[in-house]
């Protein structure tokens, strides 16, 4: 197995991953549908009463800068992990 490339399990887990995302954007998609006009988030949120601020939450860029650093520093860490493992054991 190259670097490059994914085992089954983890192209499994990559499949299941995509799959619950697109159910979940399905949802989401039938739920505004649903809606109609009352949840057109284009022009900003609808009148529905009394809402929470949305002004502290991050953005979708924010949120992915957010989760590649995350993911950066598990990969640094496994890798620092792996290569200790691997000295322990002598196949380094």
């Amino acid at each position: 197995m190259t670097p490059s490339s994914l085992n089954p399990l983890q192209q499994q887990a990559i499949e299941a991953l995509k799959q619950q995302q697109d159910a979940y954007l399905a949802a989401v998609r039938a739920w505004k549908k649903a809606g109609g006009e009352q949840f057109d988030f284009s022009s900003g949120m609808p009148n529905l009463g009394a809402m929470p601020s949305f002004e502290s939450v991050p953005t979708a860029e924010e949120l992915a800068a957010s989760n590649q650093l995350f993911l950066t520093r598990v990969f640094e860490e496994q890798r620092r992990f792996l290569e200790s493992l691997g000295d322990i054991l002598g196949r380094s």
